[in-house]
């Protein structure tokens, strides 16, 4: 996802304006990265701590802490969408070629 959507910017850098098979290819970017971020805040446990001198409650609280945190950073990456930003980027761009 990360080399087809690092493509699809470079061909809308050099020709910015959309095309149907341009959008296409974004829309199934955009699907393929909320189906493996819902994928992702499905399985809850993401990384554990611990440590020779930590307790088992303070490795508890950390591992809660950051499996929380990197809860809500897959939660913001499922409900942002690149496409919005490029949308507008194309926008301007023809906007600006026709004036």
């Amino acid at each position: 996802m990360i080399v087809a959507s690092i493509c699809l910017g470079a061909v809308n850098f050099v020709r910015p304006w959309w095309t149907t098979a341009r959008a296409t290819v974004r829309l199934g970017i955009d699907a393929a990265a909320l189906v493996i971020s819902l994928f992702l805040l499905r399985t809850g446990s993401y990384a554990d701590v611990s440590g020779a001198g930590l307790s088992t409650t303070k490795a508890a609280e950390a591992t809660h802490a950051m499996n929380l945190g990197l809860q809500i950073a897959f939660a913001v990456m499922a409900g942002h969408s690149p496409s919005e930003s490029s949308l507008t980027c194309a926008a301007s761009s023809a906007n600006h070629r026709n004036n």
